[in-house]
Formats: C-alpha cells, sequence, structure tokens
C-alpha cells in the first residue's frame, strides 16, 4: 500500500485503489449484504469511507488491470481511449458537427434576448 498525506488525511495512490477495487469485482458474493460487508471490511482495512471505495469501483471498474501495474505513487491517471489513427477521423467529423451545430443554432436562436413584453404581445391577437 502507498500513501501521501494530504492535509490531515492520507491518500492512496492509484494502483492499491485498483488492487482494491480488484479484489471487490473478481469476488463472488451471495447476496448484496455480503458485498456491503465485503466493501465495509476493504474500508476498514485501508482507513477510508466505505462510499469513497465504491467511487473507486465505478472509476476504475473498467481500468483496474492496468491501473494495478502502474508504478507505487502514482496520484492521478487517465485513461486514452482513442489511438492517433482513430484522433484522425474523429477530429474532422467532430468539426463538421461543430460547424452544423452553430448553424442550426444561429437559425432557431435570436442573438439577443427578447424583453418579456414583446413575447408577450405576441400572445395578443390584435
Amino acid at each position: 500500500m502507498t500513501a501521501a498525506i494530504t492535509g490531515s488525511r492520507t491518500r492512496l495512490d492509484v494502483p492499491t485503489k485498483c488492487r482494491i477495487v480488484e479484489k471487490i469485482l473478481t469476488k463472488k458474493y451471495n447476496s448484496k449484504e455480503e458485498l456491503y460487508a465485503f466493501i465495509d471490511a476493504q474500508a476498514s482495512k485501508h482507513y477510508v469511507n466505505p462510499i469513497t471505495v465504491k467511487m473507486w469501483c465505478a472509476q476504475y471498474a473498467d481500468i483496474y488491470k492496468v491501473g494495478k501495474q502502474l508504478p507505487a505513487g502514482v496520484m492521478s491517471y487517465v485513461v486514452d481511449p482513442l489511438d492517433k489513427k482513430a484522433l484522425k477521423t474523429v477530429v474532422p467529423t467532430l468539426e463538421k458537427f461543430r460547424d452544423e451545430l452553430s448553424t442550426f443554432k444561429a437559425k432557431y436562436h435570436t442573438p439577443q434576448p427578447r424583453k418579456s413584453k414583446e413575447i408577450l404581445e405576441e400572445l395578443l391577437d390584435l
């Protein structure tokens, strides 16, 4: 277990969090109560709140295998889901979508907000 002191608390590194998540996600449970009891045990073992452990499970559920192989002391880690080949197709598509969206917005949204009096007068049949 590797941690850093942050204020008056300790903050676990990503590999430690991922090992905890792996223990929780790879074990089979007979009931929800058994799952929560195991999470509570892991939380008390590492001196964190059980809700924090549940948040780690949500955060690292897809990447815990990669995260536990990181060097000790890594405090944050973001997975880059796109490789360089995918970026060549995503960027032009995204730019085209942004252009279409700005055209749509310009067509249906007035550039300056109307006053409430103007809006209400449109409702009157004079």
